[in-house]
């Protein structure tokens, strides 16, 4: 299953809500509560499924500092 997909499972909405929740419904980086949410996963492990881990190592980002953490974090890598 492509991991696209995987974000469609309900067991992935479900433990996303968590996330949101845990945080306030608001971004951990600029406080936004008026874009869109994300779930992102600090790290990952070879495995795991997205709902699989430790709550505390998910953060709640608005769409904006989501995808500003994945390019530095391609920049970084190349």
């Amino acid at each position: 299953m492509k991991y696209k997909d995987k974000l469609k499972d309900p067991r992935w909405i479900e433990f996303r809500k968590r996330v949101y929740r845990k945080d306030g419904y608001k971004c951990t980086i600029c406080g936004t509560k008026d874009r869109p949410l994300h779930a992102h996963h600090r790290f990952y492990e070879k495995g795991k499924q997205p709902w699989e881990y430790n709550i505390g190592n998910l953060d709640t980002l608005c769409s904006w500092c989501h995808e500003s953490i994945h390019l530095l974090e391609q920049e970084s890598e190349e």
